[in-house]
């Protein structure tokens, strides 16, 4: 059987929503998981992190204790916790002139 691998999309393949890798954080096999995990640390974080800053999914993976990538799941939500909060003070920087 030959293995699937998976491109990332490069600056002129944009990615343009991150709803299928929010989907494969819902399935049950802890690979598939940990792959949007990766996913979403190394692309979405730059132009979709509305979309993920909405999923409490990736709080819960951090905190159950049987979950082997935990540290990858606490990792990407801080990214989101971080890029939330910088984007709201930029925000409100602008809204103070």
């Amino acid at each position: 059987m030959a293995a699937a691998t998976t491109t990332m999309p490069s600056s002129s393949n944009r990615l343009t929503s991150a709803a299928g890798l929010l989907a494969l954080l819902e399935e049950p096999q802890d690979a598939l998981k940990v792959h949007g995990l990766r996913c979403l640390n190394d692309v979405a974080m730059t132009s979709q992190w509305p979309e993920v800053s909405h999923v409490g999914v990736i709080e819960g993976m951090h905190e159950d204790e049987f979950f082997s990538h935990r540290d990858l799941a606490a990792l990407v939500a801080s990214k989101v916790g971080a890029v939330f909060c910088a984007r709201l003070v930029v925000s409100f920087a602008r809204a103070a002139r």
